[in-house]
């Protein structure tokens, strides 16, 4: 898959823009952004909407805060496979510019281990 890792401070709210289109997009799910947390059995999983078909391009927003010790988030584009019983996934997902804004502390700063 194609996914980026971004550092983040504990506690804090980010967004994230970005711009996406389809073309010719066949799939039973379709294609999104997804964030997770980069440790191991920590869960963050805020996702822009499943795109599918032809669309232009269309702007995406996803806001997060990041846990008390969350340093690291994974940026995943999700084109899931399809099953055995689905038809052949096809078309074409592209996504620009990506960007990341610091909005502030969140409500888990403050809490044990999140610096201000």
């Amino acid at each position: 898959g194609v996914y980026h890792y971004a550092p983040v401070q504990p506690g804090y709210h980010y967004e994230l823009r970005a711009s996406m289109r389809t073309e010719r997009l066949i799939s039973s799910r379709g294609a999104w952004l997804q964030l997770q947390e980069a440790a191991a059995g920590r869960s963050l999983t805020p996702s822009t909407e499943p795109m599918m078909g032809t669309n232009p391009w269309k702007e995406v927003l996803l806001q997060f805060e990041a846990g008390p010790e969350t340093k690291l988030v994974r940026l995943s584009l999700v084109r899931p496979a399809p099953t055995l019983k689905e038809p052949p996934s096809s078309g074409l997902v592209c996504v620009s510019p990506l960007e990341w804004k610091l909005l502030g502390p969140g409500r888990l700063a403050g809490q044990a281990g999140v610096q201000p």
